[in-house]
């Protein structure tokens, strides 16, 4: 089977397992030439199973190495591995053994009289239905010109029940070209779905550019020129204030940008309903990124909170959310207001505690 779809060098290891009650097989995917497969216990005695199953699982590393993999979308591999394995000549394989039905007899006491019950267990495997695997078999063996006696030979009673089930198709009468318009559809609309994807990514890139540049003048302008200070209480008051005036005029910008990008995440979360892993998402809010030098360490925050952190490369002081905010309004973060107004005697140590010197607690 390996080498009938030109895995010639590749070596197929093969071990029957234990494996979960809807699954029949599995396989490693990588580019070593050794091919762990595992197939469940359960079809250990059946080989038509066993061989539609090996089909299925050749024709995932077939795919893989031919680059026509998804990687997050688990269902849409499985349904084109299924079809796949009829395309490559796999197609009597998968139909004998997408269905198997099996009758079990025991004898029970009744009313003092033995009584027989039988069941009938029905199996299925593959990600498509068994009329649908039959469908596929047949417009392959009309678009390749298989003769009817071809297409029947080496079928088991299923499959050919499944064959004259769906009726005889002529490929001459398919409306490939009908097909061919939808197809351009969904992919134009995957391209368009790409393109504003790849939009919103350059358009997140340069608010972060913009917010790093705007913290950095902030902290030249409002932090830097008030640290290990010796003037007057008032006059360094009085410097502050006219350097936040200076920065007020852009604060409703950025307002503005933060209230549009939490209706954004809001709208995706919500309205699209984005499966979002919530412990992945913790550990990359406590992966912080310095916004003055980009040194990123995962261990400013030991906890999903708010509060100021310090950057252990270059000492800088921020605030940090790192709250996960997902349908609601982020939270504002706030210190107590400071009830006493500062003296000339506690100047140093007010100074140092708000600009960061010496704060053994953050």
């Amino acid at each position: 089977m390996m080498k009938f779809v030109g895995l010639n060098d590749y070596i197929p290891l093969i071990t029957f397992v234990t494996t979960k009650e809807s699954e029949g097989g599995n396989i490693e995917l990588d580019y070593s030439k050794n091919v762990y497969i595992q197939i469940s216990n359960k079809y250990r005695n059946n080989s038509d199973q066993i061989l539609a199953i090996m089909a299925h699982e050749i024709c995932h590393k077939v795919l893989f190495l031919s680059g026509l993999y998804y990687p997050t979308i688990k269902l849409k591999n499985e349904i084109l591995t299924d079809l796949a394995t009829i395309y490559v000549g796999f197609g009597k394989l998968s139909l004998n053994g997408c269905y198997h039905s099996s009758v079990s007899t025991k004898t029970v006491q009744e009313n003092g009289e033995n009584k027989q019950i039988t069941t009938t267990y029905h199996n299925n495997i593959g990600y498509i239905t068994p009329d649908t695997f039959a469908l596929a078999y047949n417009l392959v063996c009309s678009r390749f010109n298989i003769s009817l006696d071809e297409k029947y030979s080496n079928l088991n009673s299923y499959a050919q029940g499944f064959l004259r089930g769906i009726g005889n198709i002529n490929v001459s009468i398919v409306n490939f070209k009908a097909i061919k318009e939808e197809l351009k559809i969904f992919q134009s609309s995957e391209s368009e779905t790409f393109n504003n994807i790849i939009v919103i990514e350059q358009i997140i890139k340069q608010i972060r550019q913009k917010l790093n540049l705007r913290h950095s003048v902030l902290y030249n302008d409002l932090v830097s020129p008030f640290i290990d200070k010796d003037e007057n209480l008032t006059d360094l008051q009085f410097a502050a204030q006219e350097a936040i005036a200076k920065h007020s005029l852009n604060k409703d910008e950025f307002t503005s940008i933060n209230n549009h990008l939490n209706e954004i995440k809001i709208l995706l979360y919500e309205k699209l309903k984005v499966d979002i892993d919530i412990n992945k998402l913790n550990e990359i809010l406590r992966a912080i990124e310095c916004p003055k030098c980009g040194y990123i360490n995962s261990s400013f925050l030991k906890e999903n909170r708010t509060a100021f952190v310090k950057c252990p490369k270059c000492n800088h002081i921020f605030l940090w959310d790192g709250v996960l905010h997902l349908n609601e309004e982020p939270t504002v973060f706030s210190k107590e207001a400071q009830t006493n107004e500062p003296t000339q005697k506690n100047r140093k140590s007010f100074v140092s505690r708000l600009f960061g010197k010496n704060k053994k607690d953050i």
